[in-house]
């Protein structure tokens, strides 16, 4: 461990590599776990999360899955406050890589932003804010792809999503089941369900 506080708290964890500030700085019992930047993982703990990796400033910053096995709780975030405010027990399976994916959500509880097993590649991807800076409303959206510079970053709770394209999806909060794929598809729609749309802003 390399920096500040960099994994101080570890007892019974072992084979982590925290660089930063406060990376992994509170975490005690994981394992073979992955931290680089400032705050990356900073409380992340349990054996849940063994096996995660948090690469960028804040990254994962509030992960606390404790849902009772080694590793079921792992995630992937690669990018400046990627997947910050995901903070419940919960929360697992997601895959964020990019400027602040999935990095919406309530800001003042993280404990309720549940989503899970999603996959969030691009600026600002999977958000629940438009601009991945949090806000009021939670971020359960689960089961979801997108890929692209926006697509989907104002979801909340719309589960089963795929949006595949610059700004695909954009403006979906609560619509479930949807395909946009190409860019702005589907970006005007925000609660309707089991939509598909595949071309330029369709």
């Amino acid at each position: 461990c390399i920096g500040h506080q960099a994994g101080d708290s570890i007892n019974t964890g072992g084979s982590n590599a925290a660089i930063g500030i406060n990376a992994l700085g509170t975490a005690q019992d994981v394992d073979y776990c992955v931290a680089i930047g400032e705050d990356a993982a900073r409380v992340m703990n349990e054996d849940d999360c063994d096996g995660s990796i948090s690469i960028g400033h804040n990254a994962s910053y509030n992960h606390v899955a404790n849902s009772g096995s080694s590793g079921a709780g792992a995630v992937l975030a690669i990018g400046f406050q990627a997947g910050y405010y995901l903070g419940a027990a919960t929360q697992t399976g997601n895959t964020m890589i990019g400027y602040k994916a999935m990095a919406g959500g309530k800001t003042d509880a993280a404990a309720s932003n549940t989503a899970g097993f999603n996959t969030a590649i691009g600026f600002y991807s999977g958000g629940g804010a438009s601009d991945g800076t949090g806000g009021t409303d939670v971020l359960t959206a689960g089961n979801g792809v997108y890929i692209g510079y926006k697509a989907g970053s104002e979801l909340t709770t719309g589960n089963s999503n795929v949006l595949i394209g610059k700004a695909a999806g954009l403006k979906l909060t609560t619509g479930q089941s949807n395909v946009a794929i190409g860019y702005e598809a589907l970006d005007a729609a925000t609660n309707e369900d089991q939509n598909i749309a595949i071309g330029y802003q369709t």
